[in-house]
This record gives C-alpha cells, sequence and structure tokens, in this order.
C-alpha cells in the first residue's frame, strides 16, 4: 500500500487496523473470540479488494486536496466500501463506530455521518457537484436534479444514493441500479 499510495504512509497503520478489525472471517474465530467481538458480520467477507478500492478511494480523494485526506474523508468511503452492504441500519451504525474509534473521530462525528449527513447538490454549466465528488459535465442538458419541475426527491436516502453512485462513476467502478421501470434508474457513463 505504502509502495503504491506514499501520501497515505501517515495513515497505513490505521487503515491496515480497521480493515483487520472488519476482514475476519468466521470460520476462524474461536468461541471465545466470538463472545469478545460485538462488531456484526454480514454473509459476504470483505476482501484484500474491497480494502484496495477503499485505499485508492482515499488516495484520489488526497490528491484532489491540499493537505492529505481527513478522518471525514476517510470515514465517508470506508461507509461505502464496508458498511453499505450491511442490510440493518443497526449493524452499520455499530461498524461506524468501531470504524470511527479506530480513525480518531469524536462519537458525535460519527453519529453524525452515521445518522444525519446529508450530501448537497451542487450543478454548474461545466460541473456536478454532489456531497463529496465533483463530475464535469458536457452540457446541462438531460440533467436537472435542482430545477423546481423536477419531481427529484431530495431526500437525505435518496442523495446518499446520488452521492455514492457518483463517486463509483468518479473512480470507474461498475454500478448497479435495481427498481422497477421509471423509478429512476439510469445508465451513467464516465469519459
Amino acid at each position: 500500500m505504502c509502495e503504491s499510495y506514499p501520501d497515505l504512509q501517515s495513515l497505513a497503520s490505521k487503515l491496515v487496523d480497521v480493515y483487520c478489525m472488519l476482514a475476519v472471517d468466521q470460520k476462524l474465530e474461536s468461541d471465545q473470540d466470538i463472545s469478545f467481538s460485538s462488531l456484526p458480520k454480514s454473509n459476504r467477507l470483505n476482501t484484500t479488494r474491497d480494502f484496495i478500492k477503499w485505499v485508492s478511494r482515499i488516495a484520489l480523494a488526497a490528491s484532489d486536496a491540499p493537505l492529505l485526506s481527513n478522518a471525514r474523508d476517510v470515514f465517508l468511503e470506508a461507509q461505502d466500501c464496508f458498511m453499505a452492504l450491511l442490510p440493518k441500519a443497526k449493524s452499520r451504525f455499530d461498524v461506524g463506530q468501531s470504524i470511527g474509534a479506530k480513525l480518531g473521530m469524536t462519537k458525535d462525528k460519527v453519529d453524525f455521518f452515521c445518522l444525519n449527513y446529508k450530501p448537497k447538490i451542487h450543478l454548474s454549466a461545466l460541473s456536478m457537484t454532489v456531497g463529496r465528488v465533483t463530475l464535469n459535465r458536457k452540457s446541462q442538458a438531460n440533467i436537472q436534479l435542482c430545477q423546481p419541475k423536477t419531481r427529484f426527491a431530495h431526500t437525505r436516502h435518496a442523495l446518499l444514493l446520488l452521492e455514492r453512485v457518483a463517486v463509483c462513476a468518479r473512480h470507474n467502478e461498475p454500478v448497479l441500479l435495481v427498481g422497477e421501470t421509471g423509478t429512476g434508474t439510469f445508465t451513467i457513463k464516465s469519459e
């Protein structure tokens, strides 16, 4: 990791600690380990691919900012890479508390990002910003999310999903949008 992303060397031990905490295979845990672990587990084991995706996202965020990524950026990327796959809100919250503690975040900040964080949308002629990501636009055609005529609901859930899709588009990651016909699933192609 330090060889591929030298800018993250100061964060390396924290990132590895978080990953090790989340990547424990239940089949390898003893009964005593399970009794001491309060973290919920999903049916899908976190892999090194998840870790590499998380680290590359943090590295790109760090390259966009003049200063190294802060705990907020690292935590938000961890939410997408590790916590989003957990089906229960309580499980996501518990894992978020553990990740936040490893990153040195206060409980109030973790609570805010797990329960109240609502990304903002800003459209301009040349770009679209959704929360922590800005995507370039070719034209204003076909994107009218903030116009008064639209029926897009700016709920917390919808904006979080929109931000996650925008982050995936920025990193050229595949995204599968599932839903009934006419509910707003669409294709995004990054350039």
